[in-house]
């Protein structure tokens, strides 16, 4: 059996503004290839901290509990700061109907933050990246990228990950997240469908 195949790509917190993203859905340059044997684990560690720390602010009940969980993830885009230091993340993942980003968190800097949110306004504009969002990020993207509808949210998601019911605006809807219990999602973006 060979190991998963993974893309990862490192940039600059600075150079996100100046970028089009769409080798995300690509999975051209800048990405590398990799296998999950080749993975760096000081680099799993340091988005596994990450995540853990902003995660865990905002519910106790971290979705995941350990390093090699991330590695579900088979795309990463990891942010850098000037001293080559992780100082966000953007994880995401094959999907029958293109990349789905799954996870993503900055380090506790206004630049850090900006960028992370400069980065997915632009992913979520890109045929083929999609998301769930939930209210917290939904606020920072919300009138930069597209809204879909709960009944396209219903097509893409996959039957085990059952919409449990729809808000009346028709694109929040809410479903059960494992560790966590009942969430409300919006889903953005531009799925292929």
């Amino acid at each position: 059996m060979s190991a998963k195949p993974y893309r990862l790509a490192v940039i600059k917190i600075d150079s996100v503004k100046g970028q089009s993203f769409g080798w995300l859905a690509t999975g051209s340059k800048p990405f590398i290839k990799l296998d999950s044997v080749d993975f760096n684990d000081s680099l799993l560690v340091s988005v596994f901290n990450l995540y853990r720390h902003v995660y865990g602010q905002i519910n106790k009940n971290l979705f995941i509990h350990k390093k090699e969980a991330l590695l579900k993830y088979t795309r990463w885009v990891i942010l850098i700061d000037d001293k080559k230091q992780v100082a966000g993340f953007m994880l995401c993942r094959e999907h029958d109907h293109g990349i789905k980003l799954g996870l993503t968190a900055a380090v506790n800097s206004i630049e850090a933050k900006n960028a992370i949110v400069e980065l997915i306004r632009k992913a979520f504009n890109v045929k083929g990246i999609f998301g769930e969002v939930s209210p917290p990020l939904e606020n920072k993207i919300k009138g930069y990228v597209p809204e879909l509808e709960a009944s396209v949210a219903v097509k893409v998601i996959k039957h085990s990950k059952k919409i449990n019911r729809v808000d009346t605006d028709q694109k929040h809807y809410w479903r059960e997240i494992n560790n966590i219990g009942e969430q409300r999602k919006m889903m953005v973006g531009r799925p292929d469908i």
